[in-house]
């Protein structure tokens, strides 16, 4: 499978990492997994590492699929969500998600990172002052 999760107990966030091309489908198993766990609950901060990820599929309309795949799992609501990438492409897609999903009615706090480092320290801040 192209998304991978893992929990890292130490920092209290999930780091999703994706590879190549993802379907809808795949995106909403990877969901359901973060809101089904006994290891963590389904509103923990996640980092999304799309340094590997195909950019090449997105546009506009399937990002809005991606958008409400994941309003779906309303668990997901008003999380922190930090996205990495490593292109130029991949971080102007980051950001336009980030401006969608701010006006959406299931909005999430999304901020796009263009180093892993970076993208932690600002979650774990966040979680900091909650």
């Amino acid at each position: 499978m192209p998304l991978s999760v893992q929990f890292d107990r130490d920092k209290n966030l999930l780091q999703v990492k994706a590879i190549d091309m993802v379907t809808i489908e795949e995106f909403g198993e990877v969901l359901e997994e973060m809101t089904s766990s006994d290891e963590y609950p389904p509103d923990t901060p996640a980092v999304w590492d799309l340094r590997a990820f195909e950019f090449s599929i997105l546009n506009r309309d399937v990002m809005m699929e991606f958008i409400l795949a994941r309003e779906r799992f309303e668990q997901r609501n008003n999380v922190k969500v930090a996205i990495v990438v490593n292109s130029t492409f991949g971080f102007g897609m980051g950001r336009m998600y980030e401006l969608i999903t701010s006006v959406r009615s299931n909005p999430q706090t999304v901020r796009t990172f263009r180093d892993l480092a970076s993208a932690e320290a600002w979650l774990i801040e966040a979680g900091e002052q909650q």
